[in-house]
């Protein structure tokens, strides 16, 4: 019993002590430790204030240097004295004659055929003679050609055409000469007027 009874104050003293000390932790930890660790925690991002936003360009270009670099009026090509359309014209090229060649009875004589109707040796003139027709065609004017051609010598005869009843005659056409030498000949008789012209098919002529 007297054992027990002297234990019991150092377990009260030892009780208070553990007390103690733990009021001690807790009063440092709150005095300085608490602030430790508050400076070892990692700081906040700094919130971005107003003033470190961009501040709106001041070299922006103004109206007035927009206007400037924009084409004046005055730039544009005058119309007097220049280089582009004369002053009061249109500006349009000068129009230039037609290239086409004329049709048949539009400027230029139209195509007719020609007929040979006869032909022969004269040995009383010493010529060729030779007649025929231009078919559909009534007119007066024209002239009906015999052209005879070998070896390079050509010799013609002509004779005024007479119109008739449904074609134009070339009647009698005659070709003589000293160089319508014996022996046979080209031959081909031709129509030309103001307004239509032809030949015939080659046909030959012999000279006794």
């Amino acid at each position: 019993m007297s054992r027990t009874r002297s234990r019991r104050p150092l377990r009260v003293a030892l009780a208070l002590l553990g007390v103690a000390a733990v009021a001690l932790a807790v009063l440092w930890w709150r005095a300085g430790g608490g602030a430790v660790a508050a400076d070892d925690a990692p700081a906040a991002p700094p919130t971005p204030t107003s003033s470190s936003a961009p501040s709106s360009p001041s070299s922006s270009p103004s109206s007035s240097s927009a206007s400037s670099s924009s084409p004046a009026a005055s730039s544009a090509p005058s119309s007097a004295g220049g280089s582009g359309t004369p002053a009061g014209g249109t500006g349009t090229a000068p129009a230039t004659g037609s290239t086409t060649a004329p049709a048949p009875g539009q400027g230029g004589p139209a195509p007719v055929g020609v007929a040979v109707t006869w032909s022969q040796w004269d040995d009383a003139s010493r010529s060729v003679l030779a007649g025929g027709i231009v078919g559909d065609v009534v007119e007066a004017g024209g002239r009906c050609t015999l052209t005879l051609s070998r070896g390079g010598v050509v010799l013609t005869g002509e004779s005024e055409a007479e119109p008739d009843a449904a074609s134009t005659s070339c009647g009698e056409v005659a070709v003589s000469g000293a160089a319508l030498t014996a022996g046979p000949w080209d031959a081909v008789l031709s129509y030309a007027s103001d307004r239509s012209a032809g030949e015939s098919a080659p046909f030959t002529v012999v000279v006794p």
